[in-house]
């Protein structure tokens, strides 16, 4: 029942860093959902989350959920921003724009260099 998937991965990430991997494992179901409320969830437990990076930046190609999974990367903070620089060399269109709305958000120096880079790179085409 979508209802007890809902209210069972909320409570997830009301739990913390110790379901994490749990989470991290919802973010790979079949369902959109599902996928999204894990990003949620792990955005919920902020820096401690800090193992899901790598599924979160894999999530950023997926449509359905990218917006989540930026939030989320924003929310566990500096700890994102490497990943998230390779994104802008390396990922889609789509998931580069939620790449830098994650960096304006954790707005680090190592972010803000990594966008005034990206920006002169777009200028230039």
């Amino acid at each position: 029942n979508k209802y007890i998937r809902k209210a069972a991965i909320d409570l997830l990430g009301e739990i913390g860093e110790p379901a994490v991997p749990a989470l991290i494992h919802a973010l790979r179901h079949d369902k959109s959902q599902v996928r999204g409320r894990a990003a949620i969830a792990l955005g919920k437990v902020g820096p401690p989350a800090k193992m899901a990076i790598d599924p979160l930046i894999d999530s950023l190609q997926d449509d359905q959920v990218s917006s989540y999974s930026a939030y989320t990367l924003s929310s566990i903070g500096p700890a994102s921003v490497p990943a998230l620089i390779r994104v802008l060399d390396t990922g889609s269109d789509s998931a580069q724009q939620q790449a830098v709305w994650a960096l304006k958000r954790i707005n680090t120096s190592q972010a803000q260099e990594a966008l005034a880079h990206h920006n002169v790179r777009a200028i230039s085409y």
